[in-house]
């Protein structure tokens, strides 16, 4: 059997669509005991929003690591997922910095 086109180029293109698949698992959340799972979720909300609107760009949860009192939120910018960190203290955010 002879070919006529090399197969290799079609399993390499083939492999390239599937590495930019985003994992639908949740990220990983730290939480103290003590700290309710809704005082959580608004706070990553809260960062989700601040972030993008100070970038302009998409956002995603990394991770979240939470206190009581506070929350740090590990978020994913554009389509590089440049690492920002977003902080709130209380129900406010008081420090986005980019890593």
């Amino acid at each position: 059997m002879t070919l006529t086109r090399p197969f290799l180029p079609a399993v390499v293109i083939m492999g390239l669509g599937l590495s930019a698949c985003v994992p639908t698992t949740p990220a990983p959340v730290v939480t103290n005991p003590g700290v309710p799972e809704a005082l959580v979720a608004a706070d990553e909300q809260l960062c989700l929003d601040s972030v993008a609107r100070q970038t302009a760009n998409t956002v995603r949860i990394v991770n979240t690591q939470a206190l009581p009192g506070e929350t740090t939120v590990y978020v994913g910018v554009g389509s590089q997922n440049t690492q920002f960190i977003c902080r709130v203290l209380n129900g406010r955010v008081s420090a986005i910095t980019a890593l």
